[in-house]
């Protein structure tokens, strides 16, 4: 199990401990079934104990370990499951960010939203011919729509929901951008989305959102597939090796 130590600019210390060992997770890089133990992983990252238990406490919480007697934890990693749960919850989720959208009519919002979609528009004229049909500035785009809409709908609590599934947003957009198609699907989505709330259709852009979340469980579940058809071949591999 490897870790990198170094802090990035993040708002704490308990947050960026929290960060690597979700992503550490979710990422492999701590297998489901390994043994975590505080002190050791304290060592590793360069962090007190207390920060440590804090934040595997927290993932307990959300299903990525086990608590066990004597201060150490197992990994349960992430199912298929779990994956279609969190998909389901922020579709719903980002279904009440259009809702409060379409509801405040605002002509600021809108100008912001479509700036961004005149980016997006001349993003994938300009990469129409890129075979893998995606590039970072995509990416970037994507995450941006998202971010004015949830600004926009001024939700704390929606903020704070979101902003919890984020590192497991950013994992299964890991996944499906390895589907050449789906980086172009998803902005044209975008744009139907955004089409709604001009036109102050709060039912269609609901609908179009959840339509919009919802239509990566199918790239997920091909890309989940292939992940775990690796992960079974490097623990043959491992097997191989041990007896060698």
């Amino acid at each position: 199990m490897k870790l990198q130590s170094d802090i990035g600019e993040v708002n704490s210390i308990s947050e960026v401990v929290l960060l690597k060992i979700r992503n550490a997770i979710l990422r492999g890089e701590i297998k489901p079934g390994e043994k975590i133990i505080v002190s050791r992983l304290a060592e590793q990252l360069g962090v007190s104990r207390t920060r440590v238990r804090e934040s595997l406490q927290k993932l307990d919480l959300e299903g990525l370990v086990e608590a066990y007697p004597r201060r150490h934890y197992v990994v349960r990693g992430i199912t298929w499951e779990d994956i279609e749960e969190i998909v389901k919850i922020r579709a719903n989720l980002e279904g009440l960010v259009v809702e409060k959208v379409c509801e405040k009519k605002s002509s600021q919002v809108i100008d912001k939203i479509r700036k961004v979609m005149q980016y997006t528009e001349k993003d994938l004229h300009n990469n129409n011919n890129d075979n893998n049909g995606y590039t970072q500035n995509i990416v970037h785009i994507n995450e941006r729509f998202h971010y004015e809409l949830i600004e926009a709908a001024e939700s704390k609590r929606l903020s704070l929901m979101l902003n919890n599934l984020y590192d497991y947003i950013n994992f299964f957009r890991d996944i499906t951008v390895r589907q050449p198609q789906r980086p172009k699907e998803t902005i044209h989505e975008h744009v139907i989305i955004f089409k709604h709330i001009i036109n102050n259709d709060k039912d269609a852009a609901v609908q179009a959102m959840n339509t919009h979340i919802r239509n990566t469980l199918s790239y997920l579940r091909e890309g989940w597939r292939v992940i775990q058809n690796n992960q079974g071949e490097n623990k043959e591999l491992e097997a191989l090796e041990e007896e060698e």
